[in-house]
């Protein structure tokens, strides 16, 4: 049995799963200074919480939509990608404000590069969700 997706669902479903990466973020934990280590001033406890929230829900949401689709997979889906936004406004904010300290031989912008481009990654992924196709698609398959 093939389902047949809408335009560009496929592309949210890829950007939704590939932010199981950020599970990461629990690595740091321990880099913390609160933790005893050198790499993340103390104000980095939130983005690498929410880092970790995200990696680990990111399974279950593209789950829920592809596999389930309803209003609730949906508006779980929207919840999704805000939080990954908020988190990322969050890391550059705290990345100006606390900057990691970062081996000499990376580039001191390669975190913040990083977190702008992931971040634009997920607006656009929001914003083909939010599209009129794609949410009809999620409230006719709830009847």
């Amino acid at each position: 049995m093939t389902t047949h997706f809408p335009r560009y669902f496929k592309f949210i479903l890829i950007i939704a799963a590939w932010q199981t990466y950020r599970v990461v973020g629990a690595v740091g934990w321990g880099d913390l200074h609160l933790s005893g280590g050198d790499v993340f001033p103390n104000a980095w406890v939130i983005p690498l919480w929410q880092d970790t929230a995200t990696g680990l829900l990111a399974p279950l949401i593209v789950f829920m939509m592809a596999k389930r689709p309803s209003v609730l997979s949906y508006a779980l889906g929207v919840s999704f990608f805000i939080f990954g936004i908020v988190d990322f406004t969050n890391g550059l904010v705290v990345e100006a404000l606390y900057p990691a300290n970062v081996p000499s031989n990376a580039p001191s912008s390669a975190l913040t590069a990083w977190l702008v481009f992931n971040m634009v990654l997920e607006i656009v992924a929001l914003a083909f969700l939010l599209t009129p196709n794609i949410r009809r698609y999620f409230t006719e398959a709830d009847g």
